[in-house]
């Protein structure tokens, strides 16, 4: 009997396994509440999971990271800078998950930018 008794237990506690469900409007609601249920269903899947914040502050990371080698990369009064330095930040967002980035040389040219006008030259 005892075993009988341990086979019919349920373990923990259930409550939180499934989120609550946002509440739904009434039939004929305003569009406004309809955006409102949206975003709530929104944020329940995707907003909570730790995953994708994660994932998330990982990219800003290197976006940032991105912004500020552009930054120093790029000659300072140089004309087209400030695009350059937001296209190679974004340019090296994903290879920089990889650990590989792109050369600046290459993002200046597909900008259609003479890399000598765009760069700095540092002694080696």
């Amino acid at each position: 009997m005892q075993s009988e008794e341990k086979w019919y237990k349920i373990p923990g506690n259930l409550d939180n396994d499934f989120p609550p469900f946002c509440p739904i409007p009434k039939r004929n609601s305003y569009s406004i509440q309809r955006q409102k249920r949206l975003f709530c269903l929104y944020k329940q899947r995707f907003l909570n999971n730790d995953k994708l914040i994660s994932f998330m502050t990982a990219m800003g990371i290197a976006f940032t990271a991105g912004l500020i080698e552009g930054f120093l990369l790029s000659k300072p009064k140089a004309m087209g800078r400030l695009r350059f330095i937001f296209k190679y930040s974004r340019s090296q967002l994903f290879p920089s998950t990889i650990w590989m980035t792109k050369p600046a040389g290459h993002i200046a040219h597909s900008m259609g930018l003479k890399s000598s006008s765009v760069l700095r030259k540092f002694n080696s």
